[in-house]
């Protein structure tokens, strides 16, 4: 390759590394919750801070009762495994890990909550 192409590629290479990430969730889930709302996760608790937590948001689904997602995206895999270990067991809410993410679901009885869970957890997209 010329001088010439490289100079010209140059600029287009760190706007390629700059890819924001993709979403992991999808807009809907199992075909009956859809995507509502999406905004910052500002209540991030210190188990989830002190283990490496990149970014983090909470959505809203609706479907035959309303539910909250949090999700964590945190440095590895290991960390959000790490995080799922040492949640404490609430009502109500249903945690899990799907590869860097953490993720608690709430907002609905406990049966509806691991419904919605399991089928959240097989159509989030976490390839990068």
């Amino acid at each position: 390759m010329t001088r010439r192409k490289l100079l010209f590629l140059v600029p287009i290479l760190p706007a390629a590394c700059a890819r924001p990430a993709k979403d992991p969730l999808p807009e809907t889930v199992d075909g009956v919750w859809r995507l509502t709302a999406s905004e910052a996760e500002t209540n991030i608790p210190e188990v989830i801070r002190g283990l490496g937590c990149k970014q983090a948001r909470r959505t809203t689904y609706e479907g035959p009762q309303r539910i909250t997602v949090s999700v964590f995206e945190m440095t590895t895999s290991a960390g959000a495994f790490e995080v799922l270990q040492k949640w404490r067991v609430e009502r109500r809410a249903v945690p899990f890990q799907k590869d860097r993410f953490f993720v608690l679901v709430t907002g609905a009885n406990d049966l509806v909550l691991a419904n919605f869970a399991g089928a959240l957890d097989k159509a989030m997209r976490t390839g990068d």
